[in-house]
């Protein structure tokens, strides 16, 4: 493949995590309308969309292993996602007209409401994030050529995507809704998808199939064979950086909440710092997986560090904000929105930035199972993800009522 294509397939990946993330504020948006509850919202809209993420990475990570034309194959992935998001209006509208009835069926903040709602974010959200999910398998599929690359590639694709998605929420949080309004900026993301599926498809007509991810005889697959890491270790390590990853970010929306304006924006400053710190973390998993250190220690100082840095978290923002002085006293809008990140930037990245390299770097540990890239980082993205629901349920519905804020981050230190 030559560098222009390569270049234009990385550009498409990045176009993909960009429109994805214009969903997700604005399904959050809407979903905090209909929740109320700030914490209640964020989790359950983050484990509806991250159940479709996980369900998509498994199924599509096994079916595009047989695929003669993964590209092709991603192109009707995104064709998909154009489709099922388009439902969003019709299962929205019905919940509408239905919500009268269910008031007086349920009682208001009981958990049977609230069990409705979720079952309705998970049926608004769930088919666009199945062919999300799928992504992220289908073209590490289609880039790795050897079993020995599955880890670089697709820790670079994550990379991608997720600042894609970086800039994605920051569009959605600041600029598309107030210049476009939300409809039209839906159908912006609907049409950005729906480019990106034409083009890849376009691509896939004019580019030889890739060849299989076989494994190279004799190469040694040096990181997991030589450290005894075995497979159980490595999916439950993903399970866990994902439980935590998204509990963390449940917790501090509540942390943030605490001095901050309890909109949409303060949501998105968080989000996007949160995806930057990913996509950087991914990319110092790249340099992690060229290193000939012993993998243990490697993850030895990944978890320590992770740990370390949570726990400085509560402090640190106490410090920052005055003692939880309200943070928009005397300031301009755009002074205010400075401050606010400034503020994640300085409590949240460094954190976020060494655990967000524990996932890309555990698919470089995963990849001596002879398998295909699309099984290995579908069943690893599977694992992961769901832990990421159960993270985000726990954190949201759970640990900060049972906890409280401040130990509920330090309950996430002391796991790491």
């Amino acid at each position: 493949m030559s560098v222009p294509q390569k270049s234009l397939i990385y550009i498409l990946f990045f176009s993909s995590g960009f429109a994805g993330l214009v969903y997700e504020v604005l399904w959050m948006k809407e979903l905090g309308l209909l929740f109320g509850n700030t914490s209640f919202a964020t989790s359950a809209t983050l484990a509806a969309f991250f159940l479709g993420i996980a369900g998509g990475g498994l199924f599509f990570g096994r079916f595009a292993k047989n695929s003669k034309n993964p590209l092709g194959l991603y192109a009707m992935l995104e064709i998909a996602v154009s489709v099922t998001a388009l439902l969003y209006f019709v299962l929205l509208d019905i919940y509408h007209l239905s919500y009268s009835t269910l008031f007086e069926l349920f009682e208001p903040g009981s958990a049977a409401f609230i069990g409705v709602k979720f079952i309705l974010a998970l049926l608004v959200l769930f088919p666009p994030a199945f062919f999300m999910g799928g992504t992220l398998p289908v073209m590490s599929q289609y880039l790795t050529h050897r079993q020995n690359e599955i880890g670089e590639t697709a820790s670079l694709l994550y990379a991608i995507n997720t600042l894609g998605a970086t800039f994605g929420a920051l569009a959605a949080g600041f600029y598309l809704p107030r210049l476009l309004g939300f409809t039209h900026s839906y159908y912006v993301a609907i049409l950005l998808t729906t480019t990106v599926a034409v083009i890849a498809w376009l691509l896939s007509k004019k580019t030889a199939a890739p060849k299989t991810t076989e494994p190279v005889q004799g190469e040694v697959i040096y990181q997991s064979a030589e450290n005894g890491l075995n497979i159980k270790l490595i999916r439950f390590l993903a399970f866990f950086s994902g439980f935590s990853a998204l509990g963390l970010e449940v917790i501090w929306t509540r942390m943030f909440a605490q001095v901050l304006q309890n909109s949409v924006y303060t949501f998105s400053i968080i989000l996007v710092v949160f995806l930057l710190a990913l996509s950087c973390g991914a990319a110092i998993a790249r340099i992690l997986i060229t290193l000939r250190y012993s993998s243990t220690v490697i993850l030895f100082v990944l978890l320590s560090l992770s740990g370390v840095l949570i726990a400085t978290t509560p402090s640190s923002f106490l410090a920052l904000t005055d003692g939880l002085s309200y943070f928009a006293k005397g300031v301009t809008w755009n002074a205010y929105i400075f401050k606010v990140f400034m503020l994640a930037m300085l409590t949240m990245f460094p954190p976020i930035l060494v655990l967000g390299s524990l996932f890309p770097y555990l698919i470089k540990l995963s990849e001596n199972q002879n398998m295909s890239a699309s099984q290995t980082v579908g069943d690893l993205a599977f694992v992961n993800t769901i832990g990421a629901v159960l993270g985000s349920i726990i954190a949201g519905f759970i640990m900060l009522d049972v906890f409280g804020l401040w130990f509920s981050v330090q309950v996430m230190s002391g796991l790491y």
